[in-house]
């Protein structure tokens, strides 16, 4: 089991589901987790560990942005940093979508993560120490969904960055890795594809099921760890054998996620 005792870890997206997760498993792993969301509920999985600090931020604002930026960068510095906050497009795809849609989804899905993982990397490479990021994309970069285009290329854009940052930082020993998860049980995904699989319709995996938010969390805190010195620039599918299914999938023609 990787530990991770007395780091600092910075979880975006860490209200509910694959976020949340996170944060819970590096707090009982011995980290030192700040945890962020724009939704209140996060302070509820600060009252879970003493190791955990919730932090109420909306990274579409600016100002907040900064302010989580000048706090990673800032000594001493975070020796982890999940970005696992994302947002979902409207409703039709990229036919429904206009400017300010795009502006929101690739500030919260994009921006954040690249202004984030920059202001840690400066901390750690201010302290002359190693680090880790991991990001979180998603199988719908190469298995894309109707009507989540604009989604999909949000998740590309992270997907490409892994890699850049992973060059940029490797010479100051900071690890950058992504996670790639499949259909995974969470709140997002009930909402958007609820009643979209079910017992007759399982999700299209070779295991024949959705994975859980904690079955995630379990790669990512590994790539967080001393366990994966070794690894920078992967991404990891966790997706149930997703990309190799040939079963059928209901989402396969046009749908549109609820509002």
């Amino acid at each position: 089991m990787s530990t991770l005792l007395d780091r600092r870890a910075f979880v975006t997206g860490a209200a509910v589901g694959i976020g949340r997760a996170t944060a819970v498993l590096l707090a009982e792993r011995g980290a030192h987790v700040i945890a962020v969301d724009r939704a209140d509920e996060v302070t509820a999985v600060g009252g879970l560990s003493d190791r955990i600090e919730p932090v109420v931020a909306d990274l579409s604002d600016r100002d907040a942005l900064e302010m989580l930026c000048r706090r990673l960068s800032n000594s001493p510095a975070t020796d982890v940093l999940v970005n696992c906050a994302a947002t979902y497009p409207p409703a039709g795809g990229f036919l429904a979508a206009g400017i300010d849609d795009w502006e929101h989804l690739l500030r919260v899905n994009v921006v954040a993560m690249g202004m984030l993982s920059r202001a840690a990397a400066e901390g750690l490479r201010s302290e002359g120490r190693p680090g880790a990021i991991v990001n979180v994309d998603s199988v719908q970069e190469s298995l894309p969904v109707p009507g989540f285009g604009l989604y999909v290329t949000s998740k590309g854009a992270v997907n490409a960055a892994t890699g850049a940052l992973a060059v940029e930082l490797g010479e100051f020993g900071i690890r950058v890795n992504s996670v790639s998860p499949g259909v995974v049980n969470t709140p997002s995904i009930r909402k958007t594809m609820g009643g979209v699989w079910g017992e007759t319709s399982p999700p299209p995996t070779l295991l024949g099921r959705a994975g859980s938010p904690e079955e995630i969390a379990e790669v990512v805190a590994f790539l967080a760890s001393d366990e994966a010195s070794y690894m920078t620039g992967a991404v990891v599918p966790v997706d149930g054998g997703r990309r190799l299914s040939r079963r059928y999938d209901p989402l396969a023609g046009p749908h549109e996620p609820d509002e």
